[in-house]
């Protein structure tokens, strides 16, 4: 065997052992809630609806990426923030990213210790048990005049200002829910 081959056959098992701890990744507890096409051009339409190209975009709960990246090529303006508490999704994020050459800062942490207060964009596709603690938070953190994009699950004491139906078929599939949030929303 030539250097090359053994390179290549290194490369190519190191390529594989990846992908198959990424595919078995949710055997270790992680739920996998990735944003379907639809539902990504809504939010991207929901962006630019809300004239909000530029400015700090935050996506809570990342998984792999897919939807950070799909804001950092439509608005390459937007400073993105992937989090996503699982390594081996932010490593493939980072690597899908680094790619395809797209700025994006995906941290592997807690949404819970993320600092919000300089969001202009909040996305969330997380189970509806977390929305409680996610709210709490948001209400601490953001500024007036944040959007705050949720998919599927929703802040029941929050009064959405538009939703959109992805999927008429099963409209309680993937349905989008935009907030413009106002220190208003907080009980405290």
């Amino acid at each position: 065997m030539t250097i090359i081959s053994i390179i290549i056959f290194l490369f190519l098992g190191i390529v594989l052992l990846f992908y198959f701890l990424m595919s078995i990744d949710s055997l270790f507890g992680y739920c996998d809630l990735p944003t379907t096409k639809r539902a990504t051009k809504q939010v991207l339409e929901i962006i630019s609806e809300y004239k909000k190209q530029s400015g700090i975009f935050y996506d809570l709960g990342c998984a792999k990426g897919e939807l950070a990246i799909a804001v950092k090529k439509r608005f390459p303006q937007l400073t993105v923030y992937g989090i996503e508490k699982n390594g081996l999704r932010i490593l493939r994020a980072r690597l899908k990213a680094f790619f395809l050459r797209k700025k994006i800062f995906f941290q592997k942490k807690s949404i819970l210790d993320v600092d919000l207060r300089n969001a202009d964009i909040v996305y969330t596709y997380l189970k509806q048990s977390s929305m409680n603690e996610i709210r709490k938070k948001l209400e601490k953190e953001l500024k007036d005049g944040a959007l705050v994009i949720t998919n599927t699950t929703f802040f029941p004491d929050w009064q959405p200002i538009k939703t959109y139906i992805t999927y008429p078929k099963q409209p309680r599939f993937e349905k989008i829910f935009v907030y413009i949030y106002e220190k208003s929303f907080s009980k405290n």
